[in-house]
């Protein structure tokens, strides 16, 4: 590795957590609030009833980080929805669109899409990816990165 290679790692590390701190700050989401009312369309699946906790990813088609997070997503959704989690992706994104772009990327868990007073509206949330837990009755328990989510986190969530 050259010399500047190795100087701009540090660097680099300390600009994405500078940015996570910044699009935490700049989307509106805060702990302990309920989650407003909103519409927007369930896209093909419903989440399952009697889910004691809900993980809502932001997302958009062309967010590359939000593409990124999206197996772990399925994972998530796929170990511990017996649980009691419910995996929601959220976007502002047509159906069609959406449609469309899971035949390349399959996303196995319950989606809203589009949306006058989308839930993503109503929250503020204007820089993605973007993520929050809430409690079953809309409380929110937990924002930020889908990128600092892990299942240590999910574990005491659903505590």
């Amino acid at each position: 590795m050259q010399r500047r290679q190795f100087l701009a790692l540090p660097a680099f590390a300390a600009l994405t957590q500078a940015n996570a701190g910044l699009v935490d700050w700049f989307n509106g989401v805060k702990v302990g609030k309920r989650l407003p009312s909103h519409d927007g369309q369930w896209f093909e699946q419903e989440p399952a009833p009697g889910f004691k906790l809900q993980l809502i990813d932001f997302w958009a088609t062309w967010c590359a980080p939000c593409v990124v997070a999206i197996p772990k997503l399925n994972d998530w959704h796929a170990r511990f929805g017996p649980q009691g989690l419910a995996v929601l992706g959220c976007t502002m994104e047509s159906a069609e669109l959406v449609r469309a772009f899971q035949k390349r990327v399959p996303m196995h868990y319950a989606h809203w899409v589009g949306g006058s007073q989308s839930l993503q509206k109503q929250l503020g949330i204007k820089a993605l990816p973007y993520a929050l837990f809430a409690d079953a009755d809309g409380k929110v328990l937990w924002k930020g990165q889908p990128a600092d989510i892990d299942d240590g986190l999910i574990q005491r969530l659903l505590g």
